[in-house]
């Protein structure tokens, strides 16, 4: 079966995303929290999937990861130095529950910033929708992935008003 230029394309972008991401692997990850204020931590990169979706592991009782859904876009930053190589990241985040994967994406390197394991750990999954790299700071950015954003948004947006409509109380005549 032939592969279309496209997915090609695609295929060759989340490759060479991947491999910038396996060379730096810390990173900061951007959000807004409830009050519109951005915050930001920084993040070890546990791993990256061959759709280009990345994986982090947070403290069960990290802050950031109260009310992450998939509504909440998030934005993250990685910078090489060395290579003079810059991304940012878009997409939206999800907490994975599943404790076969939690165990397949922890490694060793992890270690070092969690000394406890996995087991007090959550997953966290960046769907993600746009990656923008630029090679030093004088040069055109260049796109690498720009795929629309999961269903899902739209869905929990659906499924959210409707659960308010039927909360709503009738109005006083």
């Amino acid at each position: 079966m032939k592969k279309n230029i496209a997915s090609s394309w695609q295929e060759e972008n989340v490759a060479k995303f991947a491999a910038c991401v396996k060379r730096v692997r810390v990173c900061m990850l951007t959000k807004a929290n409830a009050f519109g204020e951005v915050i930001s931590r920084p993040m070890y990169t546990a791993g990256i999937d061959k759709n280009g979706d990345l994986y982090f592991f947070l403290p069960e009782d990290a802050e950031e990861t109260d009310g992450v859904n998939w509504i909440n876009e998030v934005h993250v930053l990685y910078s090489n130095q060395r290579e003079r190589r810059h991304l940012q990241v878009k997409g939206q985040t999800v907490l994975v529950i599943d404790r076969a994967q939690k165990r397949e994406m922890w490694n060793n390197l992890l270690e070092a910033y969690y000394p406890n394991g996995h087991y007090k750990m959550k997953l966290l999954k960046m769907h993600v929708s746009e990656v923008c790299s630029w090679h030093d700071f004088h040069t055109k950015k260049e796109m690498l992935i720009q795929r629309y954003p999961s269903p899902a948004p739209a869905l929990l947006q659906t499924a959210i008003k409707q659960d308010f409509q039927k909360l709503a109380l009738p109005r006083a005549v």
